[in-house]
């Protein structure tokens, strides 16, 4: 049981508790509320769809590139001695490039096979990231707000989480069976009758009335609860992923609020980590500042300039070379066809490289905790 003695709740991750509270959800449920109640829903998306692709520039895509330095650089030493470092950054790679690679060449048929079921995993790895940085979000700040997961309160908080996301995939899934297009890739909608939905709706108002009851018998015990950063993240899937509450509008902006929340820790992460290497060189104040400037600000200009070339420079002119040397097979396959292999195995990579990075076995996640 938890001792009497509580922490402080003003306890933040990063700048300020408001701050980042805004951060990790309550930015997005305030643009989702707006939308809900201030848009309307079949208006035009062109200009929210283009401000939201520009952002991606300096959000969406160095939220990815980041996660890449995460592995590849703070961690190179270790990529080729530990089993899980050599698997998320050597193994799995290099399968997602076989399987592209065949699909690519082997031919017409089974290569657009292939990237349909490509795309069809990414939506899937895409989905379960995402549960899995929304319970995060919950862990790292009541932890440090003195409220621990147990084995139990973990079990029944993915239970509810992956309830809210398979609930979003039948949702996509659902009505008769048809074709969707990413970039250009054809695949297949399921088409799932509508019991199915019903059935996930009822597991996911089960899954939140146990899990929410479990975190009350917790709190009526030791006078703890969850993180109020915590508890906006969490609130944040909800607006997300409830098909009942979707919004056109607000549907283009999820991906950059997701961005923002990752970004948060790896700044946290990356700012404490900075710290600490500037006080074992002994530096006066003036010295300390100007390193940790110099170090901070251009891991993320990397970033921004990584996130800038693989989805937007390199793909682009790939896809144009391509259409030239070989306009029918460039039409066959969606005609931006590498600006989709670089999407797809971008997004399904990050997800095993956050697999390995976000672990408590990580020795740099204790600047989290500083």
């Amino acid at each position: 049981m938890q001792t009497s003695s509580h922490p402080s709740s003003d306890k933040s991750i990063l700048f300020s508790l408001n701050f980042d509270s805004w951060i990790v959800g309550g930015l997005s449920l305030a643009f989702f509320f707006g939308f809900i109640f201030l848009v309307d829903d079949n208006a035009s998306t062109y200009r929210i769809s283009w401000l939201m692709y520009y952002l991606s520039f300096l959000v969406n895509y160095p939220h990815f590139m980041a996660s890449y330095q995460l592995l590849y650089w703070d961690q190179k030493n270790n990529i080729f001695k530990q089993k899980r470092y050599l698997w998320a950054g050597v193994i799995v790679p290099l399968l997602l490039l076989a399987f592209i690679v065949f699909s690519f060449f082997y031919s017409d048929k089974i290569g657009t096979l292939g990237f349909s079921i490509f795309v069809q995993v990414m939506y899937i790895t895409v989905g379960w990231h995402y549960v899995k940085q929304v319970y995060g979000m919950m862990v790292v700040p009541s932890a440090k707000n003195g409220f621990y997961f147990d084995k139990t309160d973990k079990r029944l908080a993915y239970f509810n989480l992956f309830s809210i996301w398979g609930l979003s995939y039948v949702w996509g899934q659902k009505g008769p069976p048809r074709e969707a297009k990413f970039f250009g890739i054809s695949y297949d909608i399921v088409g799932l009758p509508d019991w199915v939905l019903l059935l996930f709706y009822g597991l996911v108002a089960l899954s939140t009335l146990m899990f929410l009851f479990k975190v009350y018998l917790k709190w009526q015990n030791s006078g703890l609860t969850i993180h109020s950063m915590g508890w906006v993240s969490y609130l944040s899937l909800f607006a997300w992923y409830l098909p009942i509450a979707s919004h056109r509008h607000f549907f283009y902006m999820i991906p950059f609020f997701h961005s923002l929340q990752y970004l948060l820790y790896v700044l946290a992460l990356k700012s404490n980590q900075f710290k600490s290497e500037n006080l074992l060189l002994n530096l006066n104040p003036h010295q300390n500042r100007q390193r940790w400037a110099i170090n901070f600000s251009s891991y993320f200009i990397v970033s921004i300039v990584l996130g800038a070339l693989f989805f937007w420079f390199l793909p682009t002119q790939l896809d144009k070379w391509f259409s030239e040397v070989n306009p029918q097979k460039s039409a066959l396959l969606g005609g931006a066809i590498f600006m989709a292999i670089f999407q797809l195995f971008i997004n399904v990579h990050h997800y095993f490289i956050d697999n390995v990075i976000w672990r408590h076995d990580n020795p740099n996640m204790k600047y989290l905790k500083n």
